[in-house]
C-alpha cells in the first residue's frame, strides 16, 4: 500500500507534536536530516520526509512509504543489526535506538545515515509507533576512513623505519652475501664477514683499500670511471635495479665473476655505496653446461623424430601421436580421420632424373601439404614416397575437402631439371575414419592404404575414400 503524505501517519505525527511534547523534545537534541515516522503494530507502513529520500538520491514522488521500499536500500548485515537493536528497544525503553546504516545511493555510491529513534508507547508500555530522524554522515565516514588508512601507512612507516634502524647493522654482518660499504672516493669503510671469506683479505686489509683494487688490473680504469659516475649522480641509472655481472680478483690473484647490486646510502659522511656481491663463478659454468646440455638433447630429440630429407616428422614419431590421438578419439567420441597418400611414378623420376631431383620432389611436396594442413593435424613421412596427415576431430566429409586441396596443389607444382622443361607431380591419396569396430589405429592406416592403391588403379591423380561398413554406426564408437 503506497502511503500519500495526507494519509494517516502524517495527520497522526502532526497530532502527536501538538498534544505530546516528547516527540519534539527528540527531535530538537539532534541536526535533522530526514524525519521518520513508522507503525509498528502495520510494519509494511512507514512515513519518510523527503530529506530521507534525498539523501539516497530519490525525489519524494519517486518512492513508495512501505519500510520494504527504505530496508531495500540498506546493506543486509546493518539491517540485521538495526532490527535487532529495534527489538533490545521495544522491549527496554532505557535501551536507545541509535544505529549506523550503510545504504546505496541511486547512483551506486555508499550512503552512511546515523539513525535515531524513539518508541511511542500506549499506557501499557506497548511500543505502538516509532519516530526517528536520520542524520547524513557520509562525509564524516569517508573522512574517517581516510584518517584510518593514513594512520595504518604511518604506522607501517614507523615499524619498518624502527625494524631497519634496530636489524641494520644485524643485516650487514650477517648476510649470506659479501657486503662492502664504500664512500664517495671508492675507500671500503666496511666489510662483512663473507666479505672477508670471497675475497681472501682481512677486515683489517679491506679497510686499506679501495675497491678499485678488487677489479682485475685490465678493467681497472674503466671501473674508476664508472664508480665516479655513479658517486657523482646516483640517480643517472637504477642503484637496485638489476644486478651486474662482472669480473673480480681475489687476494691469490683469482679471477671470479660476481654478482654485484648496488644501493645508495646517505650517511653523516656523505653520499656511500653499499655493495651486495655473490660469487656465480661456479653457477655460471652450471648453466652454461646446461645449456649446451639442452641444445644437445634438442638435437637429439629432432633427430629422433624427425625426417632428415623433409623436415617432417618421421613414421616413428606418426604413431606414437596417431596411437594418442586414436585412444582420444575413443574416449570422447570424437571423430578422426586419416590421408595417406603416394607420388605417382616416383620411381621414373629417380630413374630418369637422379636421386637429386627425387629428393627435391620430395621435399617440395613436404612443404606444399605443410602450408595446406591445419593446426593440430600431424604430417609425416610414412616411408619412401609416403606422406601420412592425421586429422583429430575431422569427419571424411571435411578430410576429403582437405585430401583435394593438397592433391591439387600439388598437380600445380614445377621442378626445375637443367635442360629439360619444368616437371609436373601428382599422388594418389587414399581416406578414411575410425570406425565403432576398430580396436587400434593401424585398421584406420590399413584401410587408407587400401583405399591409395585403389585411387593408383583407377588411374592416379586423384582421391578415393573408404566409406564406412553400415554397421560401424558412422565411424563412432
Amino acid at each position: 500500500m503506497i502511503v500519500q503524505d495526507s494519509d494517516y501517519l502524517k495527520l497522526e505525527l502532526t497530532k502527536l507534536f501538538a498534544e505530546n511534547g516528547e516527540g519534539l523534545a527528540f527531535l530538537q537534541q539532534v541536526t535533522l536530516d530526514g524525519l521518520w515516522y513508522w507503525d509498528l503494530d502495520q510494519p509494511d507502513n512507514r512515513w519518510m520526509s523527503p530529506k530521507c529520500w534525498a539523501a539516497l538520491g530519490y525525489g519524494l514522488d519517486e518512492a513508495d512509504h512501505l519500510s520494504e521500499e527504505w530496508q531495500a536500500h540498506v546493506f543486509p548485515e546493518d539491517l540485521e543489526l538495526s532490527a535487532a537493536n529495534l527489538e533490545q528497544h521495544r522491549a527496554d525503553p532505557l535501551c536507545p535506538y541509535d544505529q549506523v546504516l550503510r545504504c546505496k545511493h541511486r547512483n551506486g555510491s555508499t550512503v552512511w545515515i546515523h539513525s535515531h529513534g524513539v518508541a511511542i508507547r500506549d499506557e501499557q508500555g506497548h511500543a505502538t509507533r516509532m519516530l526517528g530522524l536520520h542524520h547524513n554522515i557520509t562525509h564524516i565516514k569517508q573522512l574517517e576512513q581516510r584518517h584510518k588508512k593514513n594512520l595504518h601507512i604511518i604506522d607501517e612507516l614507523y615499524a619498518s623505519t624502527k625494524v631497519a634502524l634496530e636489524e641494520a647493522e644485524a643485516l650487514f654482518t650477517s648476510s649470506p652475501d659479501a657486503k662492502l660499504q664504500v664512500d664517495q672516493d671508492g675507500f671500503i669503510v666496511r666489510g662483512n664477514p663473507e666479505a672477508v671469506h670471497l675475497f681472501g683479505y682481512s677486515e683489517a686489509e679491506l679497510l686499506d683499500m679501495n675497491i678499485d683494487q678488487l677489479v682485475p688490473e685490465a678493467y681497472r680504469e674503466a671501473h674508476a670511471k664508472r664508480r665516479s659516475s655513479i658517486q657523482l649522480d646516483p640517480r643517472a641509472r637504477a642503484m637496485t635495479g638489476a644486478s651486474r655481472v662482472i669480473q673480480a680478483c681475489t687476494k691469490s690473484r683469482q679471477t671470479i665473476q660476481i654478482e654485484i647490486r648496488l644501493n645508495s646510502l646517505q650517511t653523516r659522511y656523505g653520499s656511500h655505496v653499499v655493495a651486495t656481491i655473490r660469487d656465480v663463478t661456479e653457477y655460471n659454468l652450471m648453466v652454461t653446461s646446461l645449456q649446451q646440455t639442452r641444445a644437445e638433447n634438442k638435437c637429439l630429440t629432432i633427430d629422433a623424430t624427425t625426417d632428415p630429407l623433409t623436415g617432417l616428422y618421421n613414421r616413428r614419431y606418426f604413431k606414437k601421436q596417431a596411437n594418442k590421438e586414436f585412444a582420444n578419439s575413443w574416449r570422447y567420441n570424437n571423430e578422426l580421420s586419416l590421408i595417406l597418400f603416394d607420388i605417382d611414378n616416383f620411381k621414373q623420376f629417380n630413374d630418369l632424373y637422379g636421386h637429386v631431383v627425387g629428393d627435391q620432389v620430395l621435399q617440395q611436396i613436404g612443404h606444399s601439404a605443410t602450408d595446406i594442413i591445419r593446426n593440430g593435424d600431424t604430417l609425416a613421412r610414412f616411408g619412401g614416397e609416403e606422406f601420412v596427415v592425421l586429422l583429430p576431430m575431422t569427419g571424411l566429409h571435411a578430410a576429403q575437402a582437405l585430401a583435394e586441396r593438397i592433391r591439387q596443389d600439388i598437380s600445380d607444382l614445377r621442378v626445375a631439371v637443367a635442360d629439360r622443361p619444368l616437371l609436373g607431380v601428382t599422388i594418389s591419396a587414399g581416406i578414411s575414419a575410425r570406425q565403432s569396430q576398430d580396436k587400434n589405429v593401424q585398421k584406420v592406416i590399413e584401410r587408407a592404404d587400401a583405399a591409395m592403391y585403389q585411387a593408383k588403379a583407377l588411374g592416379r591423380n586423384r582421391i578415393v575414400v573408404s566409406e564406412p561398413d553400415a554397421q560401424s554406426n558412422s565411424g563412432l564408437g
